[in-house]
């Protein structure tokens, strides 16, 4: 099938948390699927700092069901890098 827009996600209620990085439409003998990947980056929650040090990225497959998009799987992973200097404006040696 092949990649899809944010247009297409929101007209079939999918809500992506975060900036959509990707999604693509698959189809196999199972049926209809979309993998939606997904990123959010902000202040880290460990550390404030005026840097996005705080990276979120989410995978959400979905399969078409009744004619209806159902979750299937999702994995989520994240890292926080604060500076290693301990405060802004300082360098770790």
């Amino acid at each position: 099938m092949g990649a899809i827009d944010a247009a297409y996600l929101s007209a079939q209620h999918i809500v992506v948390k975060g900036d959509l990085v990707h999604a693509q439409r698959v189809t196999d003998k199972a049926g209809e699927h979309l993998l939606v990947l997904s990123r959010k980056s902000g202040r880290s929650p460990s550390q404030p700092s005026d840097q996005e040090e705080y990276h979120e990225l989410t995978a959400v497959y979905y399969g078409r069901k009744e004619d209806r998009w159902q979750t299937e799987w999702s994995v989520r992973d994240m890292v926080d890098c604060p500076p290693l200097g301990g405060h802004s404006g300082k360098k770790a040696v």
